[in-house]
């Protein structure tokens, strides 16, 4: 039971930091597209 629950805050923390650096990731990389375009 307590594993049980363990194991799906771990999977709710894992997915809702993956998904976190992913957008960063993304508006990083987008902000590095838009600054070699205004050059």
């Amino acid at each position: 039971m307590l594993l049980g629950e363990h194991g799906s805050v771990d999977i709710y923390l894992y997915t809702h930091f993956t998904a976190d650096i992913k957008l960063k990731y993304t508006f990083s990389i987008l902000f590095l597209i838009s600054l070699i375009k205004s050059i």
